[in-house]
């Protein structure tokens, strides 16, 4: 018989892989339960720290005094050392504890670890023990699916109203409050008590702001940044002093000066003016004015405006906090001069060229017009004038601070249009200085209207505007217009607008009723001018004007757009209006200015699409320059008038020749335009290209390209000897052409016609010619960089190519307009002044353009931008975007290029 089984003990039984896994998990599961049961109490401790630290960042102890501070602090040590306590008290789980945890954890029935702890109670018989072995077996086998879990505090049920929450949003707002002084706050709740309990931590801010039109960074006087107490620190007048003292109720702030020392005390708005009365009388200079504060009980500020140098002092009690020696830099009034006598323009404006310059930058210019007094109207005071002066805003250099500008000013509709004026140029910078030129005296230029009738009511307007007391004049003066209207008023309807003007006049008893009058007598003027078409021609120049003003004002491309369809619109209008009259008046005369170029609606067009493509790509001057040009042309149709007899033979010869020469300048801006295109888009010089995809077309469009380059040179060569000996530059012309027929030649043509050239400028008899330069100069020069542009779009270069272009383009300008000059002078006896026998005069087209050249227009007149400058300006604008686009850049500089864009 087997025999019986005996219980074994504890530390008798074999330790086995069961054992030992056993172990592994009781142990788990009891630190588990240690932190469920120690973390609530370790939570209660951090929350009180971190409450700590958020009152301390938030500046309790800033706030309250010594005794409110000590009691905060003994409640924060108290619940401190008590819930330290708690978690000291902590009891450890025993191993019952983990083994059941392990088990209600797992989710096993029949508690397999509780029977591997199990032993006997007596001594088995042999069955019995075989039956207890199995068992064990199957509780070992179930020890795989054992886990002692993740502790689970439960945070939760010992905070039920969620405090922690609003302690970590204190913790939260204390962060950005006390944000640069974290430690020097929670220090401040630790600082030691005086014997009374009254000592309090005192913390001093001082800063200087300059004024926000210096652009100059606030300076600070105290912290990590400030400034060296031991040296004299410079500000910008009118700068605000800020002194702020924390923690020193009877803080003193004194500012001292070459006068005396001076507090600066806290006052109402009022209180700066009766200060200044006093200082009046006792003939010394105030203070700087110091502004309202509102501060805590133990706060101290003090804000002044800066006027004067003088010394910062900060006391409290008898101890100095802090000192400051201040230097004050005046801010310097403007000046501003006149470069030059307004002008008038072509297109009826006047001209102002000025010079500015301030220390800080202008914020505001104009020009002043004031009517001289007539020296027969007797009285200048008791004149009593119905309209204003004109004001005209002046545009300032960039910057505003120093540089020279111009401003052109349309006045043209202004019933002080053509009276005398004296004007005078004021500017004012930010601090209210301003700056006044010399009085110049000049006669506004007027709208130059054709009909007399319409002249002689204007200048009835002119003198009611000027002075009221014209009334009975101008009553006179229309009333004698209307006595025979058969040979003065060409139209009924220009009749019947001057009797009721007539009439209105005559009614008129006040100021008031006469100022409408203005404007009514100014659109019976343009009426009577504009015949037929007036409404069309008022409409046109209402659409320019606001054209004009968006650009002024720089509008959206999308307005711009709107207003140049308009103009557009109104233009076409006009212009079919002005051709029906012609049709309707067959027997007007149809001679014209032989000199003349002819401009058709498309070239007219084209301006006005130049003009919006100017505005586009910042160039605001320069369309409004281009629309004024446009407004003189469409007004000189009206204008025009018929050439005189015998002005044919030679001047029309030379006239053929110029108009030549201006197809020839056309031709040139166009290859210069496809040459850059195709260099654009085909970027490279040489052969090289031609290995790249669509290398072939480049080669033949170089061809092409070169081709109408050397027939252009031919025709610049033809035209050269067409001019004659004296004008052509033979020899520099001729030199240039070999080389674009045969480029084996260029050194030596080059080098001859130099020579020649040089020669041919220091031979007598030639001073008509030499006044304006020798045309053939020009054109030589024109034809050697044709035949070098020739040879580059030979060789490929076609970057090379576009400069020599431009070389030749600037050329024939050059000697187009030295021609047209010479051929005015040639033409000015015979032609005689203007006005004498009722002609034009040479330097007027069709148009009634006054210009220095005759003929076509080669560029000269107003100064436009290609398209080649059009397409840089547009580069320029896409890089300057891209560029302000990368984030990655600094603020300095992103702001930089901010400021190069331009606004909408």
């Amino acid at each position: 018989m087997a025999e019986p089984v005996s219980p074994m003990a504890d530390d008798e039984r074999p330790v086995g892989p069961a054992e030992q896994r056993v172990a592994v998990l009781v142990a788990r599961a009891a630190r588990s339960l240690l932190w469920e049961r120690l973390w609530p109490r370790l939570a209660l401790t951090l929350g009180i720290l971190a409450l700590f630290v958020a009152v301390s960042w938030l500046g309790l102890w800033l706030a309250i005094g010594p005794w409110p501070r000590l009691a905060v602090l003994v409640v924060f040590a108290g619940a401190l050392v008590a819930s330290l306590g708690l978690a000291v008290r902590t009891r450890r789980p025993s191993r019952a504890e983990a083994v059941h945890r392990i088990e209600a954890v797992s989710g096993l029935p029949h508690r397999p670890l509780t029977t591997l702890e199990d032993k006997p109670a007596a001594t088995l018989s042999p069955a019995a023990s075989a039956l207890w072995e199995a068992h064990r077996r199957r509780a070992v086998e179930r020890l795989a699916a054992l886990a002692p879990g993740f502790p689970r505090p439960a945070l939760y049920r010992h905070d039920p109203w969620a405090l922690r929450a609003l302690v970590g949003m204190a913790l939260f707002v204390g962060l950005f409050a006390g944000y640069g002084s974290y430690g020097e706050r929670i220090e401040s709740a630790f600082r030691p008590f005086g014997p009374l309990g009254e000592a309090k931590p005192i913390r001093l801010d001082a800063w200087i702001t300059p004024p926000g039109y210096t652009g100059r960074a606030p300076i600070f006087l105290t912290g990590d940044a400030a400034a060296a107490t031991d040296r004299i620190v410079k500000v910008p007048a009118g700068s605000e002093l800020v002194v702020r003292v924390h923690g020193a109720p009877d803080a003193a702030v004194t500012f001292a000066d070459a006068n005396g020392e001076r507090p600066l005390e806290p006052t109402p708005a009022a209180k700066p003016e009766a200060g200044k009365d006093a200082d009046k009388e006792t003939g010394k200079p105030p203070a700087p004015a110091a502004a309202p504060a509102t501060a805590a009980a133990d706060q101290v500020e003090r804000k002044a405006k800066l006027t004067g140098d003088g010394t910062v002092k900060v006391t409290n009690g008898g101890d100095e906090l802090a000192r400051w020696s201040l230097a004050v830099d005046p801010d310097h009034p403007p000046t501003i001069k006149w470069l030059a006598d307004p002008l008038g323009t072509r297109a009826g404006g006047v001209e102002f060229a000025y010079e500015v310059k301030d220390d800080y930058g202008i914020v505001d210019a104009e020009a002043r017009i004031t009517p001289m007094p007539d020296p027969n109207g007797g009285d200048p005071a008791a004149r009593r004038p119905l309209v204003d002066a004109p004001k005209v805003r002046l545009s300032l250099p960039a910057g505003g601070k120093a540089g020279a500008a111009k401003t052109v000013a349309d006045l043209t509709k202004h019933p002080y249009a053509g009276s005398t004026v004296a004007v005078v140029l004021v500017a004012r910078d930010e601090a209210g200085h301003e700056a006044v030129t010399p009085p110049v005296t000049i006669t506004l230029p007027e709208h130059p209207f054709r009909e007399p009738l319409a002249r002689a009511v204007i200048e009835q307007r002119r003198n009611l505007a000027l002075d009221a007391r014209a009334q009975p004049t101008a009553i006179t003066s229309l009333d004698a217009l209307m006595l025979a209207p058969e040979g003065i008023f060409p139209t009924t309807t220009s009749y019947l607008g001057t009797r009721l003007a007539y009439q209105h006049l005559a009614a008129a008893t006040t100021d008031a009723q006469l100022k409408p009058i203005l404007d009514e007598l100014w659109d019976l003027a343009i009426a009577i001018d504009d015949g037929s078409h007036a409404a069309a021609a008022q409409a046109l120049r209402d659409a320019q004007e606001r054209l004009k003003q968006a650009i002024r004002n720089g509008a959206s491309d999308e307005e711009i757009a709107r207003l140049t369809d308009e103009l557009r619109q109104a233009m076409q209008t006009y212009l079919r209006e002005l051709a029906e009259e012609m049709r309707r008046n067959p027997q007007a005369p149809q001679q014209g200015n032989q000199n003349a170029r002819t401009v058709t609606p498309k070239d007219l067009d084209e301006m006005l699409r130049k003009a919006e493509e100017l505005a586009r790509t910042g160039s605001p001057e320069a369309a409004e320059q281009l629309l004024s040009e446009l407004q003189q042309m469409l007004e000189g149709l009206q204008m025009a008038r018929p050439g005189q007899p015998g002005q044919q033979g030679q001047g029309s010869e030379q006239s053929q020749q110029l108009d030549k020469l201006g197809r020839m300048i056309q031709e040139q801006q166009r290859l210069m335009d496809e040459t850059y295109n195709l260099d654009r888009q085909n970027p490279g010089n040489g052969d090289g290209e031609t290995g790249q995809p669509g290398g072939g077309d480049r080669q033949q469009r170089l061809k092409q390209l070169q081709d109408r380059q050397d027939a252009l040179n031919r025709d610049l060569q033809d035209l050269m000897k067409r001019l004659g000996p004296g004008q052509r530059g033979d020899q520099r012309g001729e030199g240039q052409g070999g080389q674009a027929e045969g480029q084996g030649q260029q050194g030596q043509g080059q080098q001859q016609g130099q020579g020649q050239s040089g020669q041919g400028q220091g031979e007598p008899g030639q001073s008509a010619q030499g006044q304006g330069g020798n045309p053939g100069d020009a054109l030589g020069d024109a034809g050697r960089a044709m035949g070098e542009a020739g040879n580059a779009l030979g060789r490929g270069e076609s970057s090379d190519a576009v400069d020599r272009q431009g070389e030749a383009l600037e050329a024939l300008r050059k000697g187009a307009q030295s021609l047209a000059e010479q051929m005015a002078r040639e033409n000015g006896d015979e032609q005689g002044a203007p006005g004498e026998g009722g002609t034009a005069s040479g330097d007027e087209d069709p148009l009634g353009r006054s210009s220095r050249s005759r003929g076509t227009d080669f560029g000269s007149s107003v100064k436009v931008p290609d398209a080649i400058d059009i397409q840089r300006a547009r580069r320029i604008l896409d890089e300057l975007r891209r560029r302000l686009g990368e984030l990655g850049r600094s603020q300095l500089e992103l702001d930089y290029l901010d400021r190069l864009l331009p606004r909408d």
